[in-house]
């Protein structure tokens, strides 16, 4: 192979200014000083059929390497280069044009938390006007029963669904903050569902779009406690990048009393905690005594209820496995960023 050094190109300069070069031999090296900025490039070749290796190097180093495989490519130079190298590949026309062009520059990103962050706990309205970053959190779900008998510990809850939107709000606006969800006490009882959050008729929880929304966790199986239901992400521009928890799954409780599957913990941390399991096991003894302890409630915003242990008994109204509540969401707004 040989190594040719060239000047500067005919068509060239430094920084942004497009560059071309003849590939005058193939499997010859050319070597051209000529200055590229930090940016992305297109790399174009003409005719496509030709391939052609690309270096950018700096002074000491090199940059990045790629191949022209299909007649153009796209790179990324996260540093600038100060030559390039580049070879044709047997086979390709000789005399092919290589063509190098800036097409974007990359911008450092401006943090959208520099902005005047107001939190907000409960239903009102809200009447600061302009450009708005709306994050919000609906209530967290609470925790399922335990199984009567010995059946499987019941779902943790799950922690709210969440979105982010920007709006341009233009007066006072209702905002809504999700209730949350309400456990079982009785066997009569069925869980009160949890609420989203709102901005007005312009963002709502339950339309994340590609944020994700929490599911609650699942009942256990065979000799398996309950699962814990899923937590949310919060975002660092808002709460140094927490997260609010789903609860944990209860346990199964076996005839005696005694653990034969455990619920798993509840999750997150920051704005809110999923709530654990019942923490005392069923009684369980034969003689229709019941569980003492409910699953315990989510604490923080917007957190899931943990989910109840089994009776480890046949007592059908063994109020002490039931699930616990979940946690109110909470909604975040960035203005003036």
């Amino acid at each position: 192979m040989a190594f040719s050094q060239f000047p500067p190109a005919a068509t060239g300069g430094a920084g942004d200014t497009a560059f071309a070069a003849e590939i005058a031999v193939m499997a010859t090296t050319y070597e051209h000083d000529n200055d590229f900025a930090v940016g992305i490039y297109d790399i174009t070749i003409v005719p496509s059929s030709t391939n052609a290796q690309v270096i950018f190097l700096d002074a000491t180093s090199v940059i990045t390497t790629t191949n022209t495989t299909t007649g153009a490519v796209s790179i990324q130079l996260n540093s600038p280069a100060t030559k390039v190298f580049i070879t044709g590949q047997v086979g390709g026309t000789a005399g092919a044009i290589i063509k190098i062009a800036k097409t974007a520059a990359i911008l450092t990103p401006d943090d959208i938390g520099n902005g005047t962050l107001d939190t907000i706990n409960s239903t009102g309205t809200y009447n600061q006007t302009g450009l708005l970053s709306v994050l919000l959190f609906g209530g967290g779900g609470a925790g399922s029963a335990g199984g009567i008998g010995y059946g499987s510990g019941g779902a943790g809850g799950a922690a709210g669904s969440v979105a982010l939107g920007v709006v341009y709000n233009n007066g006072a606006t209702t905002v809504t903050v999700g209730a949350k969800g309400t456990a079982a006490v009785s066997n009569n009882t069925n869980i009160t569902a949890p609420n989203d959050s709102s901005f007005g008729n312009l963002l709502t929880s339950a339309n994340s779009g590609f944020f994700y929304v929490a599911t609650a966790g699942g009942g256990g199986s065979g000799n398996s406690g309950g699962n814990s239901g899923t937590a949310t992400r919060s975002f660092a521009s808002f709460n140094s990048n927490s997260t609010t928890g789903g609860g944990g799954g209860g346990g199964k409780v076996n005839y005696g009393g005694s653990f034969v599957g455990g619920g798993s913990p509840g999750a997150g941390s920051g704005i809110g905690t999923g709530g654990t399991s019942a923490t005392t096991t069923g009684v369980g003894n034969g003689t229709n005594s019941n569980p003492s302890v409910k699953g315990a409630a989510g604490t923080g915003k917007a957190s899931g209820g943990g989910g109840g242990n089994s009776t480890g008994n046949n007592h059908p109204s063994a109020a002490g496995r039931f699930g616990g509540d979940g946690t109110d969401g909470v909604v975040y707004i960035l203005r003036g960023f």
